[in-house]
């Protein structure tokens, strides 16, 4: 391509000083024919060499998203506390964007200097002191290249966070719209998408600013030099030092010199742009798991006596006090045990410590007398089901979700499975029956249909450790009736750890585990807590924590 606009350039001087000044009508005649040759080349040459730049680029920067996305998926819940959705997904959708537009311009860095070294060379041949007047103006454009890089990467980074501050707000929105609408929020939430929305156009705006100042300047600056070389060029021409046509050549590679200069600007600006937006990407490249396996992790064996909480304390990063304090307790194979007491009494976070999304401060968590931290993250959570108040279904049909903790089953399998869950009965009436699409978290079911949906998830994951937690507190009477039904089946054979208030589960425990202020107060069945008549029996009496 740096060839053929030499061509160009010379054909200026030959059709100037050989075809219309000879008025040769033979060599006009042939002149277009080659023009047209060299144009179809032209496009050739450039659509190929682009298509392959960008087609590479789309491809490098797949691979990154992948690549992001299963570095997201190894992070640590901890992380996630203290990100929100709509930044996370800016990062992986926006900047990656903006990495392909930069790793797309990556040819122009090493074709443009090219263009521009072959042009300044030709001008030189043609006319070393017309050249040496249109360099003169380099310093200048250089000053202004540096200087809009600077400002475009510090806008493009606060583009990003505004991004993300608006990509928070929407996230919130489209989940929480059901809220929204029975608190009537919608205005408060407007203000706030507002507010998000006007500070991203200002920064937009900046970022414009700059942008479309870069590009008269440098045709300013650009023209100061065609200028001069329009008064010093027709004096060598009217001389005699210079013939029309070479004149007319020496333009035609200024201009197009001049093009290329322009280019170096708006890659200036995509390359700054790229940069920030790497930067922000490889931060969270960058980032850690709080969780992670041991470098001799082994596979969990299939659980066969106990598991065991030995002396735990744990505290939550930023929080003032532990959540749990010197906790301590055994389960025995085939155990029901019911964690009750008061919100934030720690409950919770024991289950989140079985489940490993956490590691205690102090302590530790045994299977079979090992401590899991032993044990390969995935094949211990593979022996644990869990079930929580807050149902997640995936947007999907029924089938994918009931299937999403173990994709080898049959369909009867599945159907077995939702029978159990006291879901067959419904599910049966939906427009697909287990093709029909739930909505995003399940918003075309109620929530004891969403929530026996999750039970039977857990029912064909088949797992011999089940932690249950709060699982039917946001039920009405009839679906807790079915849910509970459900969860008979699904405790059967089980140890489970059940975090509850209502007391017709409760009451099903082998063991009560009484929980306040991180340490366990009490521990029995029902009937023995009771006749204890202490923290267990007051709370019941009271009709509220339970």
């Amino acid at each position: 391509m740096a060839g053929i606009k030499g061509i160009l350039a010379k054909g200026v001087e030959y059709l100037t000083d050989e075809i219309l000044v000879n008025r040769d009508a033979d060599a006009l005649a042939l002149l277009p024919i080659a023009l047209l040759t060299l144009l179809i080349v032209n496009f050739g040459v450039r659509f190929f060499h682009f298509y392959i730049i960008r087609a590479t680029a789309t491809r490098v920067v797949q691979k990154l998203r992948n690549d992001l996305y299963q570095h997201l998926l190894k992070l640590s819940l901890t992380y996630y506390s203290k990100k929100s959705g709509g930044s996370l997904v800016s990062r992986v959708v926006h900047d990656t964007n903006q990495m392909i537009i930069g790793v797309a311009s990556i040819n122009q860095f090493v074709r443009e200097p090219i263009f521009f070294i072959g042009l300044l060379v030709y001008m030189f041949l043609l006319n070393w002191k017309l050249a040496a007047l249109a360099i003169l103006v380099a310093p200048l454009v250089a000053l202004l290249l540096a200087n809009t890089g600077k400002h475009a990467k510090r806008y493009t980074h606060r583009i990003q966070e505004k991004t993300a501050d608006v990509s928070a707000v929407l996230s919130e929105t489209f989940t929480g719209m059901r809220v929204i609408k029975g608190f009537n929020l919608e205005n408060f939430m407007k203000g706030q998408y507002m507010v998000r929305n006007r500070d991203l156009a200002r920064a937009l705006l900046k970022s414009v600013r700059v942008e479309e100042l870069v590009r008269p300047s440098m045709e300013l600056i650009t023209g100061i030099a065609v200028a001069g070389v329009i008064y010093m060029g027709g004096h060598e021409v009217i001389s005699g030092s210079m013939t029309p046509g070479q004149l007319m050549a020496f333009f035609t590679a200024l201009i197009m010199m001049v093009n290329t200069v322009r280019t170096f600007g708006d890659m200036n600006i995509k390359y700054n742009q790229c940069v920030a937006a790497a930067t922000r990407i490889f931060s969270m490249m960058d980032e850690t798991p709080d969780i992670m396996d041991a470098s001799d992790a082994k596979e969990m064996p299939r659980f066969r006596e106990r598991i065991e909480f030995r002396n735990l304390t744990f505290q939550y990063e930023d929080a003032t006090r532990p959540v749990l304090t010197n906790f301590s307790l055994k389960i025995r194979k085939g155990e029901m045990i019911a964690l009750v007491g008061p919100s934030g009494a720690g409950k919770s976070t024991v289950l989140g410590l079985l489940s490993r999304f956490y590691d205690p401060n102090a302590g530790s968590v045994l299977i079979d007398g090992e401590d899991i931290r032993n044990f390969r993250i995935r094949s211990m959570r593979e022996q644990i089901g869990l079930v929580t108040q807050e149902v997640f279904l995936f947007h999907d049909s029924l089938r994918a979700n009931i299937r999403a903790g173990n994709f080898q089953p049959s369909e009867e399998a599945i159907i077995d499975a939702a029978k159990a869950a006291q879901a067959w009965k419904f599910i049966e009436q939906m427009p697909n029956e287990l093709n029909t699409v739930v909505g995003d978290r399940g918003q075309k079911l109620s929530g004891g249909e969403r929530q026996r949906i999750s039970i039977a998830r857990a029912l064909l994951k088949d797992s011999p450790i089940l932690l249950l937690d709060e699982a039917t507190s946001a039920l009405d009477a009839e679906n807790e009736r079915l849910v509970q039904f459900a969860l008979d089946n699904l405790l059967k054979g089980r140890t489970s750890i059940v975090v509850a208030h209502r007391l017709s589960t409760i009451r099903k425990a082998d063991r009560i585990v009484v929980i306040d202020n991180g340490e366990i107060v009490e521990v029995g069945s029902h009937q023995e807590l009771l006749h204890k008549d202490g923290a267990y029996a007051y709370a019941l009496s009271l009709q509220e924590s339970f």
